[in-house]
């Protein structure tokens, strides 16, 4: 049996979030295919992200970051077939041990934006460009779920073995079943926005003003009140309550559920920092039948209005927000209509299942074994995982063998 090491921080988070909230809460794709490794019959095993140590403060001040995970991950490596690495920039430090022959076993990881240079800063640019090489040079396979990404990242001069594999989904069979499970109508009384990283609140804010609906924001880490630089009108609502990290998935899974569309805005962001923000929400979003409103995003797989399954804005258009929310309000039929063609195309195209199986071929290419059989990850298994503390191969070995007693 082939055994893969995957390096993902927030793994040991997401088994006490099952343990405490049951895994019917977690949408299966926030594991970044270590289900999906599993399911194929290899022996995965992770290494737990380590409390603030000295390396990590370190790691955090040069932009390295969970570097104690990256040191911890390098002892044991070389016992593997092979690295996983779902988000590449916290793979520096093996990337960095490939170049310089101390790991002698192939790294895969996932892309999530171009690492392209930074231009205008030389400083800046030679540290970039010093990144980009060990990045590029030290992985065996650097995989794109944008195939925009991927053009804007061989713009660079230099290369790596890089391709696009597929458009990165969700777990369209989990929203679903969700959806399947839940007794009463949605109200659609609202619209709803989540997320972080590059959220322009303020001008989804500013769009409401005048506006004779609800609009429902939920934020992490802090009082997004603090951070607008705009009035909010009574009909905003701002939830500041939800957990940082996984522990928010399952909680905002019923403000999709009732909302009448989801908002993504943007703010504008330099060549360096080009990519797919927003992405998850915008599938998630899909999945649950909802239309979608966003700020262009030219990274994404698909264009929203051509697709017919919501709107886009410039960035920083208040009026455009506007005209969208109210062509909404105004067309309740084709409210309906677009978050039918969002679930088809979360369901055919942008799913989790056809994303990791494409993942997993181009691992299965580098490791030179057939495609296997997927099977289902047993809860049964993920319960054991986590009460008896073992490796994912080490509970299967134990389900066979409990099998044959």
């Amino acid at each position: 049996m082939k055994k893969i090491l995957v390096l993902f921080h927030p793994l040991k988070e997401a088994f006490q979030y099952i343990e405490r909230e049951g895994d019917e809460q977690f949408a299966p794709h926030h594991f970044w295919l270590y289900d999906k490794l599993v399911a194929h019959g290899y022996q995965v095993d992770f290494v737990e992200s380590s409390s603030e140590t000295l390396l990590n403060r370190l790691g955090n001040i040069v932009r390295l970051h969970f570097l104690q995970q990256q040191v911890d991950a390098l002892k044991v490596a070389n016992d593997y077939d092979l690295v996983f690495v779902p988000y590449m920039e916290y793979s520096f430090f093996l990337s960095f041990s490939k170049l310089m022959k101390r790991l002698k076993k192939p790294i895969v990881g996932l892309a999530h934006q171009p690492y392209t240079q930074e231009r205008r800063n030389p400083i800046k640019r030679i540290y970039y460009d010093a990144v980009r090489y060990v990045y590029f040079k030290g992985m065996d396979s650097i995989l794109y779920y944008s195939q925009a990404v991927l053009e804007k990242s061989n713009q660079n001069w230099i290369k790596g073995r890089t391709k696009f594999v597929d458009n990165f989904g969700i777990d369209y069979d989990f929203f679903d079943t969700y959806l399947s499970n839940q007794k009463c109508p949605p109200s659609n009384n609202y619209i709803f926005s989540t997320g972080g990283a590059q959220r322009d609140f303020d001008a989804l804010v500013q769009a409401f003003d005048g506006i004779d609906f609800d609009l429902k924001i939920t934020t992490v880490g802090g009082d997004l009140s603090k951070h607008l630089t705009c009035e909010v009108p009574p009909n905003v609502y701002i939830d500041n309550s939800l957990p940082f990290g996984l522990g928010s998935t399952g909680k905002i899974r019923k403000e999709y559920y009732n909302a009448l569309a989801i908002a993504v805005p943007l703010k504008e962001v330099d060549n360096y920092k080009f990519g797919t923000w927003g992405i998850t929400v915008v599938l998630e979003g899909m999945a649950m039948g909802k239309p979608i409103l966003s700020t262009y995003n030219e990274a994404y797989p698909f264009d929203i209005e051509k697709e017919k399954i919501g709107f886009c804005v410039d960035y920083g258009d208040v009026l455009g927000w506007k005209q969208a929310i109210k062509y909404l309000l105004d067309h309740p039929e084709e409210v309906h209509e677009m978050g039918e063609r969002a679930k088809y195309l979360s369901r055919t195209k942008y799913n989790y299942s056809l994303f990791s199986n494409n993942v997993i071929a181009d691992i299965n290419r580098i490791l030179n074994v057939g495609q296997k059989p997927a099977a289902s990850v047993s809860e049964k298994l993920v319960k054991k995982t986590i009460s008896l503390g073992l490796t994912a191969s080490n509970c299967l070995a134990l389900e066979w063998a409990q099998c044959l007693i």
